[in-house]
């Protein structure tokens, strides 16, 4: 069991570098809700251990408009997880087949979320959807914008029936883990 001041510390430490990279994005300006959304996607890859796999990181995004994919490419331009350079999928609706370490939906159509799930042609993808999304739909982390304040929500049990580990410090993090 982890002591308040290490939660403290853990929060700030994940908080800390979301804001840097941020403030490093965008200088003072608003952020509008999607970049938000997209630089904790990106946080969400150093919480979360995947199955070790040749080529780049592939964080695939199902997405009606394509402004979230076009910002990730571009905050993620020079990052690396793992070692691997990090590439951005963009699909308005589910392809026929989706292979990659990262499934992000970020639409509020329920039968995509579920299509796409369907689709999913291997273990180790970490599903993380938007508002419209519930953890019901096999969605591992939901994200919640309330307030210009991301909250999220985690499926342990359903990250790790994909043969992925989570961070306790990015469960600690979460509004709710189921």
């Amino acid at each position: 069991m982890m002591k308040p001041l290490q939660i403290l510390i853990s929060v700030l430490i994940f908080f800390g570098s979301c804001s840097g990279f941020i403030q490093h994005a965008f200088g003072q300006e608003k952020i509008e809700d999607f970049k938000i959304k997209a630089l904790f996607v990106y946080q969400f890859t150093k919480y979360v251990t995947w199955p070790r796999r040749e080529g780049p990181f592939r964080i695939v995004v199902i997405d009606p408009d394509s402004r979230f994919s076009e910002f990730l490419v571009n905050a993620t331009k020079s990052k690396k997880v793992n070692d691997s350079d990090i590439e951005i999928i963009h699909f308005q609706s589910p392809p026929d087949h989706i292979k990659g370490e990262m499934l992000v939906l970020m639409t509020k159509d329920r039968r995509l979320v579920r299509e796409a799930n369907r689709k999913r042609i291997e273990k180790g993808i970490l599903v993380v959807g938007d508002d419209g999304t519930t953890l019901n739909d096999g969605v591992m982390i939901q994200l919640k914008l309330i307030d210009h304040r991301l909250k999220f929500l985690i499926d342990k049990g359903l990250i790790e029936k994909s043969d992925l580990s989570v961070s306790s410090r990015l469960l600690q993090l979460a509004t709710e883990v189921k």
